[in-house]
């Protein structure tokens, strides 16, 4: 049986490799500390701080803090399809730069959002299933993966 984590917990988690770069973005930081958190040992890095962070505010819940660093370590797959990043700090770049093909991006990245949705769904109860909350969440990461592979972007 799966650890019950709040729904907004399991989507910081899913997006903390991105929030990191956009906050560093913002924030001005270039050079060294940048490349680190551009490459898959960065989100391995975050992902690990995520799970430490749940593990310590959520009283020592281990079962919860290994579900938000998967979830965390999950974005690794979902970056290296739709972009091209290094494997370490000024390391080889791979990756199949979807980003570069916006239809195909939104079709492999829609895809995850609606298992993900499904999967959350089945863990409401029988009558939260059916209701409008459930579908609009739907819609709306829809909507927004939409934005972000057609061409909005944040950063």
């Amino acid at each position: 049986m799966l650890p019950r984590v709040p729904l907004w917990a399991l989507i910081l988690a899913a997006f903390g490799p991105d929030l990191v770069n956009t906050v560093l973005k913002l924030a001005g930081v270039e050079g060294p500390l940048e490349t680190w958190f551009e490459s898959a040992t960065g989100v391995l890095i975050v992902a690990a701080l995520i799970a430490v962070l749940y593990w310590v505010l959520r009283q020592r819940d281990g079962r919860g803090a290994l579900l938000m660093g998967a979830v965390a370590v999950l974005h690794l797959p979902a970056d290296l399809a739709a972009n091209e990043l290094p494997l370490w700090p000024d390391g080889p770049r791979m990756g199949a730069a979807l980003y570069k093909h916006p239809a195909a991006d939104f079709a492999v990245e829609a895809l995850v959002v609606v298992v993900g949705w499904v999967l959350y769904r089945r863990s409401l109860p029988p009558g939260g299933r059916r209701r409008w909350p459930a579908w609009a969440s739907l819609a709306l990461l829809l909507v927004c993966q939409a934005m972000f592979s057609f061409g909005w972007r944040p950063w």
